[in-house]
């Protein structure tokens, strides 16, 4: 695996921690989740080019 996609890998690690620890407790974290999201998606977009949530969603399915 190439440095890149290890890079968003642990985004979407860290996307997946916040959300999960949104939907434990709450309102708290919606923000961070917001802020993880949007991290997430400017990495696939400078890093990859992938922009729509079509593109965004389709390659974090195949990275596994």
């Amino acid at each position: 695996m190439d440095q890149k996609t290890e890079y968003i890998l642990q985004l979407k690690h860290a996307y997946e921690t916040i959300k999960a620890l949104n939907e434990q407790y709450g309102e708290r974290y919606q923000h961070a989740l917001v802020e993880a999201d949007h991290a997430l998606k400017q990495a696939l977009s400078y890093e990859f080019g992938i922009s729509g949530e079509h593109g965004t969603c389709s390659f974090l399915d195949r990275l596994h």
